[in-house]
């Protein structure tokens, strides 16, 4: 329950204690807006991918465009983040399940974010690409 606490304490400064139903309403509301700053980031990647791979084009050596590799890492992404959650939502037990669930959302949705985020740099100098 500490590392819940946490989890949610770090997530936003709204207090998310009271009953199971809260906190899972709380836990919810934390990867929606987790989601929503993911998509953003998302929206960003793809255009500076995008703008990239047109300057890339007629380069020797080039194996194709960073965008397909994108989308498939993306959907394969979202599965991995699904079951990988489902399985907490699991082996949880009872009415716990839930808020698992929705905190081990979030918390992969900020990291893909991250990710994401770091892929619109170049990775040899860390210059905007």
């Amino acid at each position: 329950m500490i590392v819940v606490a946490l989890a949610m304490a770090a997530a936003g400064p709204e207090i998310c204690d009271g009953s199971q139903h809260q906190m899972n309403d709380c836990a919810a509301r934390f990867f929606h807006e987790a989601d929503a700053q993911l998509n953003s980031q998302w929206r960003k990647t793809l255009a500076v991918l995008r703008k990239s791979d047109k300057e890339m084009a007629g380069f020797p050596g080039v194996a194709g465009p960073s965008v397909d590799t994108l989308l498939k890492a993306q959907r394969a992404w979202l599965v991995y983040r699904e079951q990988s959650c489902e399985t907490i939502t699991r082996i949880s037990g009872g009415t716990i399940g839930t808020l698992n669930y929705f905190i081990c959302m979030d918390s992969l949705t900020r990291a893909r974010t991250k990710e994401l985020e770091v892929l619109t740099r170049n990775p040899n100098n860390d210059e905007p690409l």
